[in-house]
């Protein structure tokens, strides 16, 4: 799988409950064993708290240019070591319960992907061009 909107997403878009610009949207570290159903996956639940490795915070510097999401780098501090990370999951966060943020995107190829985690700091840094996706 390429890097990819959920189609749930792309409906809450076009709906007005999905705004880029005003959403809390949050970051997770998800593990290898969750393997997304793009077409039918809609909340954060369905990754499972256990293949959660971190969340980050609320994204800063959100723009949207030209149909391009972009935001600023990402860190995640500490994160405990001895867990494998596959891929990035973007979603809205509803009041920190997992159930009601609805997923956004799924992004499994990235430079230095997959990463083992080894207690320290994780950057993500997004591509120059497609920024985090393009609508």
């Amino acid at each position: 799988m390429a890097n990819k909107l959920y189609d749930k997403a792309r409906e809450k878009f076009l709906d007005g409950f999905l705004s880029w610009s005003s959403s809390d949207i949050k970051i997770a570290l998800v593990n290898p064993t969750y393997s997304p159903d793009l077409i039918n996956d809609e909340f954060a639940d369905v990754i499972g708290v256990p293949n959660i490795i971190a969340i980050s915070g609320n994204l800063t510097g959100k723009s949207s240019m030209t149909g391009i999401a972009g935001a600023d780098t990402v860190v995640f501090l500490s994160v405990a070591a001895g867990n494998w990370v596959s891929q990035l999951v973007g979603f809205k966060d509803v009041g920190g319960v997992l159930a009601n943020s609805p997923l956004i995107f799924n992004i499994n190829t990235a430079t230095s992907f997959p990463i083992y985690t080894n207690g320290g700091n994780i950057t993500v840094v997004w591509d120059n061009i497609n920024k985090i996706f393009k609508l």
